[in-house]
Formats: structure tokens, C-alpha cells, sequence
């Protein structure tokens, strides 16, 4: 499965508590988790990291802004596999 690449507009962004205050989003009816930012320049990279994690079965979300990429995997993915893919600041 490819990750879904949208505009940082189409999403509603909050911050919720898992152990330390994180960044999420709601998209087509599905929450998000932040998993990696990306620069500008960096969109091959960003979608190569979307797709590396969407391979292992997670839905995964890309966000394209001004300033950047964020990546973002399913947060229903928690409840069924109980982690989280390690965060990373780019």
C-alpha cells in the first residue's frame, strides 16, 4: 500500500498524552501520529520513508507544507500491534 500524500491544509491537527505530549491528525475519518519531519528538499526521501513503513502493513499519511514533509502512521495501528514505530527528528 502507498501512502496517502495531502496538502498540511486538508488535515485538522491536535496534540494528545501517550507518556509525552505528541502531534496527531484527523484525515478521512482516521487518526494520525507524527513519525518523521522532512525538509523541503526533501520529498524522495520523505515518500521513500512513507513507503519503507507503509510495506510493514501500517496505513501511512504524508503532509506536504511550505515548509516540509511530515510523515504520519495510523494510530489505529496501536491498538492492534501495541507500538509505535520510533520517532525521528530530521
Amino acid at each position: 500500500m502507498l501512502p496517502i500524500l495531502v496538502p498540511e491544509s486538508s488535515v485538522l491537527r491536535f496534540k494528545y498524552w501517550d507518556e509525552v505530549v505528541r502531534e496527531g491528525i484527523f484525515f478521512q475519518n482516521n487518526f494520525y501520529t507524527s513519525i518523521q519531519r522532512f525538509g523541503a528538499d526533501k520529498r524522495s526521501i520523505a515518500f521513500d520513508r512513507g513507503c519503507e513503513i507503509a510495506d510493514q502493513g501500517f496505513k501511512i499519511c504524508i503532509t506536504v507544507s511550505e515548509s516540509g514533509y511530515v510523515v504520519w502512521q495510523e494510530l489505529r495501528a496501536l491498538a492492534h500491534n501495541g507500538s509505535l514505530l520510533q520517532t525521528v527528528e530530521s
